[in-house]
């Protein structure tokens, strides 16, 4: 197997509260995992891809995610975080930085408003363009590789991102369209559901000449089964005809038998741009 990329959703524990976030794992049981167990899940995937990504849930909120960061490092993969950004810190980024990659933020709106009905929204952090742009500056200073992920929606449907993304400058744009996920968000679904043609119609408004070369869109058909991930218990899981199924956990399996009991698409993983040049020279 070529070695591609792979989620590790650490926690499904988040300061915010998206209502059409699909990272909710309600069905997880275990999700107190001890570093040994996440060490061993990490060291597993680490024999099959080249790239992890840290999700949750909010990750930072995961106590033992620095170490597995560095641990990840230590094994030879390429790192990524992604993060809704409000407990990003400067300390978090000095202590990082010869460790972690890429770090990737999730803002879908730039009208607090807007975020307030998505349900993006702490205390601690304000989510509007003046605010990102401090955070993204702090992040670059330390020379991270950078990607800005954001979800269309009901919600954002009429804004034009595209400016910010052009001062903002990522190197990776990635531009999802909402996706409905049987017994985890489809209760409120029906307010943030876009259509194919109003997703599209977002696409062509909102990159730019400027951002062709950065900006990935992915609509519901791309998401399918296209990502390899792996939920807070250890187990791998997939998105098939709408709704979630999951493996055995990796801390009883290897990561060839889980796929085998899931519906995940390698053809579909390079259809959306799932293989790319996320080294990072040091």
């Amino acid at each position: 197997m070529e070695k591609l990329a792979i989620n590790y959703h650490l926690t499904r524990n988040c300061n915010m509260g998206c209502k059409y976030c699909f990272a909710t794992f309600e069905e997880a049981t275990k999700t107190n995992l001890s570093l040994v167990e996440k060490k061993l899940i990490i060291k597993k995937s680490s024999k099959y891809f080249d790239k992890m990504t840290f999700v949750g849930g909010e990750p930072l909120l995961d106590k033992d995610l620095v170490e597995l960061i560095k641990y990840s490092k230590e094994l030879g993969m390429t790192t990524m975080l992604v993060s809704n950004g409000s407990m990003i810190t400067d300390n978090f980024l000095e202590s990082l930085k010869d460790h972690l990659d890429w770090v990737s933020l999730s803002i879908d709106s730039l009208i607090e408003e807007n975020n307030n009905f998505i349900g993006r929204k702490c205390n601690c952090f304000k989510a509007n363009r003046e605010s990102y742009l401090k955070l993204i500056e702090n992040i670059k200073k330390y020379n991270y590789r950078f990607k800005i992920n954001t979800v269309v929606s009901r919600a954002n449907i009429s804004e034009n991102i595209g400016s910010f993304i052009n001062e903002a400058m990522p190197e990776r744009w990635k531009i999802f369209q909402v996706l409905k996920i049987e017994d985890v968000n489809e209760k409120e679904f029906e307010k943030f559901k876009v259509e194919n043609s109003e997703f599209q119609n977002f696409i062509k408004k909102n990159i730019t000449s400027e951002l062709s070369n950065i900006a990935v869109a992915e609509d519901n058909d791309l998401m399918e089964c296209s990502y390899y991930m792996i939920n807070p218990e250890g187990k791998m899981f997939d998105n098939y005809n709408g709704k979630m199924s999951f493996s055995d956990s990796l801390l009883n399996v290897d990561v060839l038998d889980a796929l085998d009991q899931l519906n995940i698409s390698k053809d579909k993983f390079y259809a959306r741009g799932g293989l790319y040049n996320w080294k990072k020279e040091f």
